[in-house]
């Protein structure tokens, strides 16, 4: 599959723009889990604030309970232990979202020209696919910040329906986003 993307750097106020692109029409899978971008920062960036569907994790098929607002949390509070270790703590309708080290003076700034999928974790996502359960996960000291333009559906097909297409990432077509 073809991927395209670049990135614009603004050296007036150290801002880069990440455009991306995924032509998703040439792949044998027809139902991804997401099209996103992950950045590792340094250890220490713990606090995260963003716009969006809040207090906690909304997911893309969920997110309809979460209000729209300004909410503060930590990436390791953003982690739920699930009885099985999977991915969580995503964040749906992100406008803006920031990642700061309280003990400096600087941080990092995501913000979307649509709105994103975002989550912050001590954990990469091998680390959670590789995992049984939550007590066998070691927390790294740096921060995962995946950027997701879409993420699929959690559904319920373990007990009824699966995900509902409108919540899906398909193989039909080519998906962009950009964010600075």
């Amino acid at each position: 599959c073809i991927s395209e993307g670049g990135y614009t750097v603004n050296p007036d106020n150290a801002a880069v723009t990440l455009d991306f692109t995924a032509n998703l029409t040439c792949s044998v899978i027809t139902d991804m889990l997401k099209v996103c971008t992950k950045l590792l920062s340094p250890a220490g960036f713990e606090q995260v604030e963003w716009y969006g569907g809040g207090p906690g994790e909304s997911l893309f098929d969920r997110s309809q309970f979460a209000k729209y607002g300004i909410w503060n949390s930590t990436a390791t509070d953003l982690y739920f232990p699930y009885v099985k270790a999977q991915d969580t703590g995503s964040l749906s309708k992100v406008k803006w979202l920031s990642l700061a080290d309280p003990a400096k003076e600087y941080g990092l700034l995501v913000a979307g020209k649509q709105d994103l999928m975002a989550s912050a974790l001590h954990f990469t996502a091998d680390d959670l696919d590789q995992a049984g359960h939550p007590y066998q996960l070691n927390p790294i000291e740096e921060t995962v910040l995946t950027v997701d333009l879409i993420s699929r559906g959690t559904g319920g097909a373990t007990c009824g329906q699966d995900t509902l297409g409108q919540y899906t990432v398909t193989n039909n077509r080519e998906y962009s986003y950009q964010y600075t």
